[in-house]
């Protein structure tokens, strides 16, 4: 039978002042911070408290403030938060993610509110990156002009292609399809017979592609244009967003987000690409730039890539580990998907943990140890056979001697290996004129 919840007398509690999360009371947490491959997590167990008392909550700006009245209630009850950008404080520890999950549970104590977030890596292991192949649009223009389509594809291929040396795109008049002889042509991929010269970005060369890929260099500029630029850069043909977009919610009432950080696009367009969702989303920014740049023409192969995937391949190749964090800018809806990086060549600095376990008041339980890391930190790369080119020149006396060769032609030639004689000697090909 679950105990009734008086407010009188007030409860005593520790050092940790009371705060409030997504409309309730916080009454535990806990966090496993992941490396690489493996995510980021924080878990948070939360109670609707209906007394009143001094109590801490961070509103839409992240400003904290104080909340006297009873807890407003879970929010996430009537408001869809799932996918939504969140920031979590208790005390002087913050985590900002992305919520994965809620769950409400009942038992005898009452009734709780556990609440799983995760590091934005799902949003980069979904957000994919064409690099080579496809030149041509992603979006699709309306009515009005305006170019809109699925989120979070980003063309760089044919962005950069696109910078490149001009070839328009010319298709055979349709109007004239059915004469014979006729030579006429018209910019565009208009007629039936599709494009016959030029080029779908409207231009060549731009990506520097090869048969070993598309150079690093290029991907990182062109993704810089695609998903960066201040302001975005929208409704271009090879990336309408602008940005790295996801799921946001519009909870923004009573003078506070609770922990929810609102909305800063409406997409009117939404169903037609996933209707599962709400209207609301929260653009990203995309920050690699602690990620160490690699020799030019490190390149990278296949048609696309998500950008989790690219993340991967750098680090593995450069010998780093990496953590991947959410960042809110002060006073703005700006969010930014940041990738932090650690050189494995650099030696540990001994002690931080045990540091930062001493600084710690009214600790109750710790642990502090070593363990061996056999991690690769170097690499050997073979690249693919040399090709030599010989020049012959055609000479009765090749070594310039002043003795002719009985057979000029067997010194001017480069001799095919057939094989050795029966004594082992190596089998010389010669000409005979009389043959």
């Amino acid at each position: 039978m679950a105990v009734k919840n008086i407010c009188t007398p007030a409860s005593i509690g520790g050092p940790l002042t009371h705060t409030m999360y997504l409309g309730c009371s916080i009454m535990s947490f806990s966090t496993s911070m992941g490396w690489n491959e493996q995510g980021t997590s924080l878990t948070v167990t939360l109670a609707e408290d209906t007394c009143t008392g001094s109590k801490i909550y961070f509103d839409a700006n992240l400003d904290s403030g104080v909340w006297t009245s009873a807890d407003p209630g879970f929010l996430g009850t009537n408001n869809n938060i799932i996918g939504a950008p969140t920031y979590f404080r208790m005390n002087n520890f913050e985590y900002c993610g992305i919520i994965q999950s809620w769950e409400q549970q009942t038992g005898d104590g009452g009734e709780t509110f556990q609440v799983q977030i995760a590091d934005p890596r799902l949003i980069l292991e979904d957000a994919q990156c064409i690099i080579n192949d496809y030149a041509g649009q992603v979006g699709v223009s309306d009515i009005f002009g305006d170019t809109y389509g699925p989120y979070n594809i980003f063309n760089i291929f044919g962005y950069m292609e696109s910078l490149g040396d001009t070839c328009t795109e010319l298709s055979l008049d349709a109007n004239e399809l059915e004469s014979e002889g006729t030579t006429t042509y018209i910019s565009g991929d208009l007629a039936p017979d599709g494009a016959i010269f030029g080029a779908e970005a409207g231009a060549f060369g731009g990506a520097r592609t090869t048969e070993a890929g598309t150079p690093w260099w290029i991907i990182s500029k062109g993704f810089g244009a695609l998903c960066n630029a201040n302001p975005a850069f929208l409704g271009n043909a090879f990336a309408p967003f602008g940005r790295v977009v996801f799921r946001g919610s519009d909870y923004n009432s009573g003078g506070g987000g609770h922990g929810l950080i609102p909305s800063n696009l409406v997409d009117p367009y939404n169903g037609d690409f996933d209707a599962g969702h709400t209207q609301y989303l929260n653009t990203y920014f995309v920050d690699l730039t602690e990620i160490p740049v690699p020799p030019t023409d490190w390149r990278i192969q296949g048609m696309s890539m998500s950008i989790m995937d690219i993340v991967n391949r750098l680090a593995e190749d450069m010998g780093l580990d990496y953590y991947i964090e959410l960042l809110p800018a002060e006073a703005s809806t700006n969010l930014f998907i940041k990738v932090r990086v650690v050189d494995r060549t650099d030696s540990p600095n001994y002690g931080q943990i045990q540091t930062y376990i001493d600084s710690i008041t009214n600790n109750v339980n710790s642990s502090n140890g070593q363990e061996l890391r056999n991690e690769p930190t170097s690499a050997l790369l073979i690249g693919g056979n040399k090709q030599t080119v010989y020049q012959m020149f055609d000479s009765a006396d090749p070594e310039g001697d002043g003795d002719p060769s009985p057979n000029p032609q067997e010194d001017n030639i480069i001799l095919p290996y057939l094989g050795l004689h029966e004594s082992g000697a190596t089998i010389i090909p010669y000409f005979n004129d009389g043959i």
